[in-house]
């Protein structure tokens, strides 16, 4: 029988929670990662942003969403009202190999899930946006598929918080004819985080 994963504590602050993922071995990930990023953005925000881990340059600089890919999209949340978010990852660990799906599944999220949600605690979000088809999914979890690109931008909740999906930064970067549907989940999430007040 293989040994059973042991549970993540309940942390008291954030700067403990973030040194036990900085020392997380709990899956396959801690022996292919090139980068632990914890967050991004703001220490504490209305709402928060959901996304996969590093991408681009966020590694070097040392914080999601911080690489230039990312500017599009966060001139569409502060053009829709949004102060800046919280930024967690489903994974926080960046893989050596983003390409390798292999060790970006259901197990991993499950292994990473508590951390990020008692970050998503200490931000004091009350409304979430999570970032493409593939962080959705694995919050979602594989009882729940996402039919995606009909899902996006529809409302769902993540641990009774009101949450939308939208496109990946990286994706609005590459394609600027997608802003208007961006910029639509950002002015739903903006509506749902004014109903959660």
């Amino acid at each position: 029988m293989a040994p059973r994963t042991p549970p993540v504590p309940v942390f008291q602050d954030v700067a403990a929670l973030h040194e036990h993922m900085r020392s997380c071995s709990r899956c396959i990930l801690h022996q292919k990662r090139k980068a632990i990023l914890v967050e991004g953005g703001a220490k504490t925000s209305s709402w928060a942003v959901l996304t996969l881990y590093g991408w681009a340059d966020d590694d070097a600089r040392g914080q999601l969403l911080s690489g230039s890919y990312a500017a599009p999209f966060l001139e569409l949340a502060k053009a829709a009202g949004l102060p800046e978010p919280a930024i967690l990852p489903v994974l926080a660990c960046t893989p050596s190999d983003p390409a390798d799906t292999t060790i970006q599944g259901f197990t991993e999220a499950v292994r990473c899930r508590p951390h990020w949600i008692q970050a998503l605690r200490f931000s004091g979000a009350r409304a979430v946006l999570v970032l493409d088809h593939k962080a959705t999914q694995l919050v979602r979890g594989p009882s729940a598929p996402v039919a995606w690109p009909a899902f996006r931008g529809e409302p769902w909740t993540i641990e009774g918080l009101p949450a939308v999906t939208t496109h990946h930064p990286a994706r609005l970067a590459r394609s600027p004819q997608l802003a208007p549907e961006v910029a639509s989940d950002l002015t739903r999430l903006k509506s749902l985080l004014e109903k959660a007040t």
